[in-house]
C-alpha cells in the first residue's frame, strides 16, 4: 500500500519520523463500477410469511431480498470496502467528518428491514426503529468481534446500538420472532466503503492514493471470487483484489459474476 497516504502503527519514540506525517500532501481518488449478472435475471420472489402476520401491515407481501437484480442485470447489496494492510490506518478526507458521529438508521417496517443492507462506521451509532404498530421485533445481530446483541424492540419504540470495534466482514441482522427477517450490516473503522444501488453500481468517494486491497461480497454469493472484469475472468482470492487509486476517477467499469455463483450459500 501507499504509506504516504496511510498512517502506519510505530512505537513512540519512532513517531516523529511516521509517514503520517508527510500525509498532509495526500491527493484523492474515487473508485466506482457496476457489477452485473451474467445471465437471465432470476425473478423476484414473494416470502411465504404467514396470512395473519401479513394482516397485521395491511395484507402486504414480504419480497425475497437476499437476491435482487435489475432488468438489465444489475445486482444490488454488493458490499465493497477498503481493508488496509494489519497496523495501517488510511488517511481520512475531511468531507466524512461531518457524518462521523451520525446516527444511522434501520427501520422495522412491513414485516422487514429497511434497508437490507448498510454501513457503519465505529464512531455512529446504530438508531433502530421499530415503524410497525402491531407487529413485535427480537433482534439478533451475530456480530464477531462486537459483542452480540439481542432484545426485544416494542412498537413504536427507537433503540441506540454502538459497535466499536470493526468486522472482517458483513454481520447477520435476524429476528427471533420472525424466522424470514434478514439483512446484513457491515461496521468498520474508517469511511471507504459502498453498497451498490438497486442498478448494481458504487462509488467509494475521496479515497487516498495508493495501491489498496478491497473485498466484495454478496449475501448470496459470499466472497466474490471469480467475475469477470473488462471481459477478462480474474481470481479474486477470498472477494479480495488490488487497485491502484490516482487522484481523480478510477472506474472498473462492468463486473460480471456469473449466475453460479450466487448459489454457493
Amino acid at each position: 500500500m501507499n504509506t504516504l497516504c496511510g498512517t502506519l502503527i510505530f512505537p513512540a519514540f519512532l513517531l516523529a519520523f511516521s509517514p503520517s506525517v508527510l500525509a498532509d500532501n495526500c491527493e484523492w481518488g474515487h473508485l466506482s463500477g457496476r457489477f452485473l449478472y451474467d445471465g437471465e435475471p432470476p425473478p423476484a420472489k414473494v416470502l411465504p410469511v404467514p396470512v395473519s402476520e401479513r394482516a397485521k401491515v395491511g395484507g402486504k407481501s414480504v419480497h425475497d431480498e437476499s437476491l435482487i437484480v435489475s432488468e438489465d442485470g444489475g445486482v444490488a447489496n454488493i458490499f465493497i470496502w477498503l481493508r488496509p494492510a494489519i497496523g495501517v490506518k488510511p488517511r481520512t478526507h475531511p468531507s466524512y467528518e461531518a457524518s462521523d458521529q451520525d446516527a444511522i438508521e434501520l427501520m422495522a417496517r412491513d414485516l422487514r428491514l429497511q434497508p437490507h443492507a448498510l454501513i457503519l462506521r465505529t464512531s455512529q451509532t446504530l438508531r433502530f426503529r421499530h415503524a410497525d404498530e402491531r407487529v413485535g421485533y427480537n433482534l439478533k445481530f451475530n456480530a464477531f468481534n462486537n459483542a452480540p446483541f439481542c432484545g426485544l424492540v416494542s412498537a413504536g419504540q427507537t433503540t441506540g446500538i454502538h459497535f466499536g470495534k470493526s468486522e472482517r466482514s458483513p454481520i447477520d441482522i435476524s429476528c427471533n420472532i420472525h424466522p424470514w427477517i434478514h439483512g446484513r450490516m457491515l461496521v468498520l473503522d474508517h469511511p471507504y466503503a459502498a453498497i451498490t444501488d438497486r442498478e448494481g453500481r458504487f462509488k467509494i468517494q475521496n479515497l487516498p492514493v495508493g495501491t489498496w486491497d478491497f473485498v466484495a461480497l454478496h449475501e448470496k454469493s459470499g466472497y466474490i471470487k471469480q467475475p469477470k472484469v473488462a471481459g477478462k475472468q480474474v481470481e479474486w482470492k477470498r472477494g479480495t483484489f488490488q487497485h491502484e487509486v490516482t487522484a481523480g476517477d478510477n472506474v472498473l467499469g462492468d463486473i460480471l459474476i456469473a449466475a453460479a455463483e450466487f448459489q454457493r450459500k
